[in-house]
């Protein structure tokens, strides 16, 4: 910093101003960035979660399906001169 007559000169006061403007807004901007890429992991990660809960269900579906063809297929009422006793 230059000192003329006992007051620092004014343009190193106006950059080093501006340089504290460009960091606070290089900072933000970077902020901004991290919370937007964030945003997108967890966007990504929720898609992920239900991918799997939906694939997971189907193959639930699928065994219930079949489970109640089973139980449906030994519960058929069959005529009284077939049945055992």
């Amino acid at each position: 910093m230059v000192i003329v007559g006992g007051y620092p000169d004014i343009t190193d006061t106006t950059a080093s101003v501006w340089r504290e403007r460009i960091a606070r807004e290089s900072y933000a901007l970077k902020s901004r960035e991290l919370e937007r890429a964030a945003d997108e992991r967890l966007a990504y990660e929720q898609q992920l979660v239900e991918r799997r809960i939906r694939g997971q269900l189907k193959e639930r579906q699928r065994e219930l399906d079949s489970t109640l063809d089973e139980i449906l297929e030994d519960t058929i009422i069959r005529p009284r001169s077939i049945v055992k006793h």
